[in-house]
């Protein structure tokens, strides 16, 4: 998986790597603990989910922990967004880079 040789040729290598696939999870588990986390199937978070991942990335006090989010999706992403289906928001904070693979 290209999300996990990324992380571990990183400076990040020695902390947790974490894939997480939403269906199912807690949406308070999402504000937990985060080094490098792989989003699987993000389209698949319900809105408050999406929404609490956005307040995450955005409101981080200057000085805590920095963290690597990599998001993938078997679904066009922006389609998503256009659909209603992916926050734009969301979908704004995690195309910094967009790779096509396949």
């Amino acid at each position: 998986m290209l999300a996990r040789c990324i992380h571990q040729e990183s400076e990040r290598r020695d902390g947790p790597f974490v894939v997480v696939d939403y269906r199912g999870v807690p949406d308070a588990w999402l504000t937990s603990s985060l080094g490098s986390l792989y989003l699987e199937d993000v389209h698949a978070l319900s809105p408050e989910a999406q929404a609490r991942m956005v307040d995450v990335f955005t409101q981080r006090p200057p000085g805590e922990a920095h963290m690597r989010v990599m998001a993938g999706a078997s679904h066009d992403l922006p389609d998503l967004v256009r659909a209603g289906d992916l926050s734009a928001d969301l979908f704004g904070l995690l195309s910094a880079l967009h790779l096509v693979i396949g």
